[in-house]
């Protein structure tokens, strides 16, 4: 049916997530389903959300927040709609506007242990360590919750590590995220998470290769890794630095 908007929506969503992976033109094919999708429906909240994550990989943060907020006018409860426009908002800057967003996302679909991680994540970042233990004390709850019915999802294991990492259990962190890493080893988003644990129990160097491995795999996260806390300790590492040079080629 090529009139189904969902089915737009959705090839565009898989088109941003593919950025960077291969040489395909990944974001000119999102944008153009997105805008097929709102064309065929202009009331359809994952054809905005869509549009609005194209749009924030762009990093073209105040027209995605445009279709972000649309989206969630059209369906407060889509879960989508808000836990991308907290991440869209994180890359930007605008930390308070994220925690929000991410809150919202975690009531929309409270068993879910990623918008508690990110809300812990953007604590961190605030600097407000108190509320950030707590929640990374429930993300690490909601992970194990998880696992226990999906014991191989390896995203799981690595927002899990990174919990673990910031709960000073580094000999578990550094299994989850070896495990993580064992599960998926071509998965940039796995491999740069790993890299964040490892590089917040202080395993440096592996770390880097983590880093380096995603960014070979196609990361396509030049614009999360300034805001990230995990890196703190490697500003101003030479080797970070020019991965960080590498990645914003």
């Amino acid at each position: 049916d090529p009139n189904f908007a969902a089915a737009w929506a959705g090839l565009a969503t898989a088109h941003v997530h593919l950025f960077g992976c291969d040489n395909e033109p990944h974001l000119d094919k999102a944008r153009e389903a997105s805008a097929r999708a709102l064309r065929l429906d202009p009331q359809s909240a994952e054809a905005h959300v869509a549009a609005g994550q194209g749009l924030a990989m762009e990093q073209r943060y105040a027209d995605a927040a445009t279709e972000f907020e649309r989206a969630i006018a059209l369906d407060p409860t889509f879960f989508d709609a808000h836990y991308y426009y907290a991440r869209s908002c994180f890359k930007s800057g605008d930390l308070e506007k994220s925690l929000r967003l991410f809150q919202q996302a975690q009531s929309v679909r409270p068993d879910d242990y990623q918008p508690v991680y990110l809300e812990a994540l953007v604590l961190t970042k605030l600097g407000q360590h108190d509320e950030a233990r707590r929640a990374y004390q429930r993300a690490l709850e909601s992970s194990n919750q998880y696992l226990d019915l999906h014991p191989d999802d390896a995203r799981t294991y690595v927002l899990g590590a990174g919990a673990l990492a910031r709960l000073g259990e580094t000999e578990r962190a550094t299994e989850w995220a070896d495990r993580a890493m064992s599960l998926a080893p071509d998965d940039d988003a796995i491999l740069y998470n790993a890299g964040c644990a490892l590089a917040v129990v202080g395993e440096e160097e592996r770390a880097l290769d983590a880093l380096e491995r995603a960014i070979g795999a196609g990361l396509a996260g030049g614009d999360w890794i300034p805001q990230d806390p995990d890196w703190e300790r490697l500003r101003n590492h030479p080797r970070f630095r020019a991965l960080v040079q590498r990645l914003a080629r």
